[in-house]
């Protein structure tokens, strides 16, 4: 499950680490959580040996990790499966349902139509797009944060608007991809003792805490009312989520959403990779590693999207099965997505006069979708 290697270099090059640690027990945010210990780890070693050199003596000399070093591990990840196996054995038949109401759309029955027997990573292309920097820079601007407008809702907006064109369809069935450690109280609040739920901590915690779950996304005639109804059906989601793992796989009501089709497209939105992290260790990580998965495992969905902001420039990956779509196809749906979203961007961002749901505030009939922050950033703009 977990191996590393140490490289000693000829004279002239930096030595080089590898480390290797399978998908099962480890997931992105606790590969940061490692590379900020071993940039610790590091640092610290650096101090010692120059402290040694100042001090010349064995009595002041410090390896390794010193004290200070930031020792709260949080809830362990075996706690973790613990306190999962506890909310599914308590999980109800009401539970399931609401996540059947919620995934018996029409949306959810249609969609690709390939041979998925064929979808084998033997078998896997991928095309990237690159957005502009100017563009990059809007898409992560205050304004958008001012509007209560994520980064993970315009590019949902943008890939329900492009993938929907490419379908022909009015709605997209995906599967969303999240890290997994927040989102919970809503779940879990009323159903765990006190005692755990204050003490529950996983933003430390090393392991595998991946959450996906199915989203029905709608699109509009332009993408910018697009944005208004995906960031509507994104709130629609029952507990954000986080509960569709639990009832899928460890509740006795399994076999209920069992009968519920799996999407064939993935998203998943990796955040800023330069800014998590540490700066010493992410100027290291460039090199290609090589495969990292059996060329002969069946992959779950036919098309995996997957972005991320590295160098201040938002890249989005699309790896498809290349004996279910063309090349040109995908090559021309990664573009048409960077179109949609420069589009969205340009539009919703050409005023700061702008409500957090474009035109959607001057729906009365959905006045109570806002929260009082974004009311009040509204009347903010009256005023003035």
């Amino acid at each position: 499950m977990c191996r590393a290697v140490y490289f000693k270099m000829e004279s002239g090059r930096e030595d080089r680490l590898l480390l290797v640690v399978h998908h099962l027990v480890i997931d992105g945010v606790s590969w940061r959580n490692l590379l900020e210990d071993l940039a610790q780890f590091q640092n610290e070693s650096q101090a010692s040996k120059e402290m040694e050199s100042q001090e010349n003596s064995k009595e002041t000399r410090v390896s390794g990790f010193r004290a200070g070093k930031k020792n709260d591990k949080g809830t362990s990840y075996a706690e973790w499966a613990k306190i999962l196996a506890r909310l599914g054995n308590q999980s109800t038949v009401r539970d399931v349902e609401i996540w059947l109401d919620y995934l018996r759309g029409p949306g959810t029955r249609s969609g690709i139509k390939f041979a998925m027997e064929k979808n084998t990573m033997a078998q896997v292309e991928s095309v990237s797009r690159e957005l502009s920097r100017e563009h990059s820079d809007l898409l992560l601007q205050q304004q958008f944060k001012n509007s209560a407008v994520s980064v993970q809702e315009l590019l949902l907006a943008t890939l329900a608007q492009s993938v929907g064109s490419w379908l022909d369809s009015e709605e997209v069935y995906i599967a969303l991809e999240s890290h997994g450690r927040d989102s919970w109280n809503a779940f879990y609040s009323d159903r765990l003792p006190e005692s755990i739920t204050s003490r529950l901590d996983l933003s430390h915690t090393v392991g595998w805490f991946t959450s996906i779950y199915p989203v029905l996304l709608s699109r509009k005639h332009r993408v910018e009312e697009t944005l208004e109804v995906v960031r509507r059906a994104l709130q629609q989601v029952p507990d954000g989520g986080v509960s569709y793992g639990i009832l899928r796989y460890l509740s006795p009501f399994w076999a209920e959403l069992a009968t519920i089709p799996e999407p064939q497209i993935s998203f998943n939105y990796l955040g800023h990779f330069d800014s998590a992290l540490p700066s010493r260790v992410g100027s290291r990580l460039l090199a290609n590693p090589g495969g990292t998965q059996d060329l002969s495992n069946h992959r779950k969905y036919l098309i995996d999207v997957s972005a991320h902001v590295y160098g201040r420039q938002l890249q989005v990956s699309w790896s498809y099965g290349s004996r279910c779509i063309s090349s040109s196809t995908m090559h021309t749906l990664a573009t048409h997505y960077m179109d949609e979203l420069v589009t969205l961007l340009e539009n919703h961002g050409d005023s700061t006069n702008r409500d957090a749901f474009g035109n959607a505030a001057t729906d009365p009939n959905q006045i109570d979708f806002l929260s009082p922050e974004q009311l009040q950033s509204i009347y903010s703009v009256i005023d003035s």
